[in-house]
């Protein structure tokens, strides 16, 4: 029963990584993704 919940985890991320697309050619999209990216750069300073 190892196959079946990666399968999932595959199916998940596909379906996340499309409604991603779809949201980012909106403008709420682009929030987030501006919001993603000031995230990424608060990590990166404290891991600096």
């Amino acid at each position: 029963m190892e196959g079946a919940p990666a399968k999932t985890h595959y199916f998940v991320l596909f379906l996340s990584h499309l409604s991603a697309n779809v949201r980012r050619s909106t403008g709420a999209g682009f929030l987030t993704s501006q919001l993603r990216t000031i995230r990424l750069e608060k990590f990166r300073a404290k891991a600096g």
